[in-house]
């Protein structure tokens, strides 16, 4: 009996840092995204502003 709780301890200490690591992937994932989103968003309104000077000069 004994030895099934030690086992089932170590499965959730498993578990748990799975989860961590998973979580941490996810927000790395993430942010990633979230800096080429925001990297070709800035590039394309400069495109979108320098056709405007262009255009309005």
């Amino acid at each position: 009996m004994r030895l099934l709780v030690k086992e089932l301890r170590i499965m959730w200490i498993n578990l748990n840092t799975l989860l961590i690591w998973v979580q941490d992937w996810c927000t790395f994932q993430w942010c990633v995204s979230v800096t080429k989103f925001m990297t070709c968003t800035f590039w394309s309104y400069l495109g979108l502003l320098g056709e405007l000077m262009v255009y309005f000069m």
